[in-house]
């Protein structure tokens, strides 16, 4: 053989020794056997329908009917969400609603005390211990589409008693008030404060609303220093014509008996009040 075959033959071999080593390729490669493995992620399985007069054909299981997905399938967030919502607004209405002795500027309404045993002529000793004044007369009429409503309340201890509408002459403050509420408690010393200094100018009157205790009511009035008429009305029949919300509110009424401004929070200070009757029924103090 010559130089020329005997090159031949050399490439030759070389080819053949190439195709003897396989190619690396990225899809042949292989982890190495220390790392961990990641669990195989879940798939859709497969099923087959028979539909009428029709061959087999495969079908996909969606959601609740493939695996583990009627655990998923049955967890609703939602309702859960919509009562744990429920039970916080329970609570809320619970503690807006009944008294409390511990001070607060939230305004309260329902609850109340023991229902009273007291008899009337109990009543009146508690009335007279307290200095508390005789209810005022009210034989006008207000002519205004703003005045109080015709509403007749009982006087708390015994009197007179008074109709709201009837009430003119004399800027007045009427609030309302019970001893099941705890804001009153903090409320009802500024007010008797304002009935000494303004000393017939302005007329303060209370009303004890939606109280099952008509004693346990004067005994926290006499507490207060409260001497102003105080009436009462425990079945709330001024509850809807004075849009009551909770307690305490005021409404200031002016000397022609028209209802000028309702304040439904209770007053935090006396400058506050003395602020108020400035405003809404123009007397200084």
């Amino acid at each position: 053989m010559g130089r020329r075959g005997h090159r031949q033959g050399r490439r030759q071999d070389r080819a053949c020794r190439r195709r003897t080593v396989p190619q690396a390729r990225l899809d042949h490669a292989q982890p190495p056997p220390h790392l961990a493995r990641p669990a195989p992620l879940p798939r859709a399985q497969t099923g087959v329908r028979r539909l009428p007069g029709r061959p087999l054909v495969p079908r996909l299981r969606h959601r609740a009917d493939g695996p583990g997905g009627s655990r998923e399938a049955r967890h609703h967030p939602r309702p859960r969400v919509k009562a744990l919502a429920a039970a916080l607004l329970a609570t809320l209405l619970l503690s807006a609603c009944g008294g409390s002795d511990e001070p607060s500027t939230k305004p309260t309404f329902g609850g109340g005390a023991e229902p009273s045993g007291a008899s009337a002529g109990e009543l009146a000793d508690l009335k007279t211990a307290a200095g508390i004044e005789d209810c005022p007369a009210s034989d006008a009429k207000a002519p205004s589409d703003d005045a109080l409503p015709d509403v007749t309340l009982d006087c708390l201890g015994g009197g007179r008693k008074v109709t709201l509408a009837g009430l003119a002459g004399t800027p007045t403050i009427i609030n309302l008030w019970a001893s099941w509420c705890g804001p009153c408690r903090d409320e009802l010393p500024l007010l008797a404060r304002a009935d000494r200094d303004y000393d017939g100018r302005v007329r303060v009157l209370g009303i004890d609303m939606a109280d099952a205790a008509p004693e346990a009511a004067l005994r926290l009035a006499k507490d207060s220093n409260v001497t102003y008429p105080l009436l009462v009305d425990r079945s709330s029949k001024v509850r809807g014509p004075l849009r009551v919300s909770g307690l305490p509110m005021s409404v200031f009424v002016d000397s022609q008996g028209r209802m000028v401004f309702t304040e439904r929070t209770p007053f935090r200070s006396y400058a506050d009040l003395t602020a108020a009757i400035r405003q809404h029924l123009g007397v200084e103090r």
